[in-house]
């Protein structure tokens, strides 16, 4: 396929403050970028994704990961959540304002994955994790990060992560799995982020790769 490169958004959501972006594409693979709830004009028009299938079987945030993982962010990131549907505009708006706390009762329809980044149960021997707190388990796994990395977030708590440390929240999908997220037609990415993009060499915020493979490679940041 085509490489979409480096597209821009107008507004500037990395600015070390927090804000809340959200990434729609609808069942005919047109894609919407929203910051704070308002869709935004990218610089240069988002094309719809291709047909075909996208092999990709990992999910991280703050990196990739494909082999190995790589290009850590320095920032912070909350409330990271995922729909195999696109939201409607009221609907990421909803979001945005009011999280899943929110009057419309099927804002969870067909949610696919929520991480709230509250906790991190597990041990140094058997590793960290943070929990999926929909119903699925899609727990993710924590690569130099533990506990006494959770710091205050947009709501509650989340992690700091840091380019210094490497650090990464990762999982490798299983085949069957409903992640990745970008083997549905249709899908919602929306998370809260508060990144200080000057003077960062990456800003990878959330990404879908492949172990064995470099492409395809998927990225929002």
């Amino acid at each position: 396929w085509t490489t979409v490169d480096h597209l821009r958004s107008v507004g500037e959501p990395l600015d070390g403050t927090w804000h809340h972006i959200a990434f729609v594409q609808d069942p005919e693979g047109n894609r919407t970028l929203y910051i704070d709830g308002e869709p935004d004009d990218v610089v240069d028009p988002i094309p719809p994704k291709p047909e075909g299938d996208w092999n990709l079987n990992t999910t991280s945030i703050g990196g990739i990961l494909r082999a190995n993982p790589t290009h850590w962010l320095t920032g912070l990131m909350d409330e990271v959540m995922l729909w195999s549907r696109a939201l409607s505009a009221e609907e990421v708006r909803e979001v945005s304002e009011n999280g899943l706390d929110s009057v419309f009762p099927p804002i969870t329809r067909q949610m696919v994955a929520y991480w709230p980044f509250e906790e991190a149960p597990g041990t140094e021997t058997d590793g960290y994790k943070t929990p999926d707190a929909y119903c699925y388990g899609y727990d993710l796994l924590l690569e130099n990060l533990t506990g006494d990395n959770l710091v205050e977030g947009k709501v509650g708590q989340t992690f700091q992560l840091d380019n210094a440390r490497q650090t990464i929240l990762k999982r490798e999908n299983n085949p069957g799995d409903l992640l990745s997220i970008n083997q549905h037609p249709a899908l919602t990415i929306a998370f809260w982020a508060n990144v200080n993009g000057t003077g960062q060499n990456d800003l990878r915020l959330f990404s879908e790769g492949n172990t064995a493979d470099n492409n395809p490679l998927f990225n929002l940041g």
